[in-house]
């Protein structure tokens, strides 16, 4: 009898068999079907990693239904479209319905994101020569662990812990800060000393303001957008308010504004936005809500309630604690406009 027959047949059986067992090993979910477009699926991705383009996708029953076409979208939204293969109906798929790729077809996101134009560090000389072929080589350059201005700009963009602003700040960036601080102070005493109060102090903030900060020697994204928006409070900007306490706390608001618009200013192109390129939410209040308090401000001068007559008065009248409490109002609007985790629709 010639068994080479059943041979071939159980080994085939065999091979299908492992095949099977990959495919209930190594498919992850990876995205959901949303809408068919000119014969082809639209998926939203629901991995952290990217899609290999022409890689296989299947359904939940290890059923083959086509290949990766395009990749669209901002790299913390991302869609894909599916080319199906002959037999598949584009239309005959329900929003919803989940899609599944092999695990070893997944790129991680971190290849996306803004390389340095500086070159690339040279290889190992210890890395065999097949690493530097191919695809091979290109992974290497993406999972380069030195490539701090990636890693500093995901800080930015992906770290929704509270404070993430502030956790992310070096202490240049606070130095910047601080210069943006004296800038503001220099205007408040500038203001009091109007107003009849006999120690001028302005030229104390506005000589620490133009000390040179070159000695810092570090640069930070978040730093190149505070020094330009610190450098218009410190010479094109003005507020006052009376007393020491009440001064700090709207110093804190105007910081914070600072601060919030070099954010925006660092990942506003990777915001999500609709299908006309407006962003879909601002992170944390927009700076134009500040207006309310402007709002509430009129009203208090068109009721007369001004000076001693502001609402909820004033706390340690004549010591060097006082203050109104009614400025609470601009620290917890600095506070909402540095939220990551508030999210505001735009109108």
């Amino acid at each position: 009898m010639n068994k080479r027959p059943f041979q071939n047949h159980f080994r085939t059986g065999d091979r299908w068999r492992r095949q099977d067992n990959a495919l209930n090993i190594n498919n992850v979910e990876i995205g959901s079907f949303i809408h068919a477009c000119e014969g082809e699926m639209l998926y939203a991705s629901t991995h952290t990693k990217i899609p290999y383009f022409n890689a296989p996708v299947y359904l939940e029953n290890k059923c083959l239904i086509g290949k990766i076409d395009e990749i669209l979208g901002p790299i913390n939204q991302v869609y894909f479209t599916v080319k199906p293969q002959e037999g598949i109906v584009a239309t005959s798929f329900r929003t919803g319905d989940k899609v599944y790729i092999g695990s070893d077809k997944l790129l991680p996101l971190e290849r996306f994101l803004p390389q340095p134009k500086s070159s690339i560090r040279k290889k190992s000389q210890k890395l065999s020569r097949a690493s530097y072929q191919g695809r091979n080589h290109k992974t290497h350059q993406g999972f380069n662990r030195k490539n701090k201005p990636s890693h500093e700009f995901s800080n930015y963009i992906y770290d929704n812990r509270h404070f993430s602003l502030i956790r992310a700040l070096n202490l240049a960036d606070f130095i910047t800060e601080l210069n943006g601080f004296c800038g503001i102070m220099s205007i408040f005493s500038s203001m009091k000393y109007c107003l009849g109060d006999p120690l001028d102090t302005t030229w104390l903030w506005k000589s620490i303001t133009l000390m040179p900060l070159g000695w810092k020697k570090k640069s930070s994204l978040m730093g190149k957008e505070l020094d330009s928006l610190a450098d218009l409070v410190t010479f094109a900007f003005a507020l006052g308010i009376r007393t020491l306490i009440d001064t700090i706390i709207l110093s804190f608001f105007v910081l914070c504004g600072i601060s919030r618009l070099a954010r925006f200013n660092i990942s506003v192109d990777s915001l999500p936005k609709d299908k006309h390129g407006k962003l879909k939410y601002f992170e944390g209040t927009p700076i134009p809500s500040s207006l309310s308090i402007v709002a509430i401000m009129a009203w208090c001068v068109r009721s007369g309630c001004i000076l001693e007559k502001l609402p909820l008065g004033v706390i340690y009248e004549n010591s060097f604690f006082e203050f109104h409490p009614i400025v609470i109002i601009f620290a917890l609007s600095g506070c909402a406009m540095c939220s990551k985790t508030l999210k505001i629709p735009k109108i």
